[in-house]
């Protein structure tokens, strides 16, 4: 979508808009819940960087090397979050089976 900024800035406002209030609505009475609450809360701080950027200055700031690559803060807070929310589902014990 390099073409059409517009489109992906557009997208990406709408998203954060839409992801950010999910986090109230999240449980958090588990260990497994707080983290995959904590995951979503690191997903959407990284999103919101990357979507200013993406207002601000028509573009996403690059600025940590790391090897023959270059990050910005939002991309390590979206990655690190998405550990954590993986790591909060897999931790998660199934509900247990009602007894009929």
């Amino acid at each position: 979508m390099r073409n059409r900024p517009e489109i992906v800035r557009t997208v990406s406002a709408l998203l954060t808009v839409i992801g950010i209030p999910m986090v109230f609505f999240m449980p958090d009475d588990s260990l497994s819940s707080k983290i995959r609450k904590w995951g979503w809360v690191f997903i959407m701080a990284g999103g919101l960087s990357n979507t200013l950027d993406r207002v601000i200055r028509h573009y996403v700031v690059d600025y940590i090397p790391m090897g023959k690559y270059v990050y910005n803060l939002g991309d390590l807070a979206i990655g690190a979050g998405a550990a954590g929310f993986l790591a909060g589902s897999l931790l998660e014990k199934p509900a247990e089976k009602e007894v009929q």
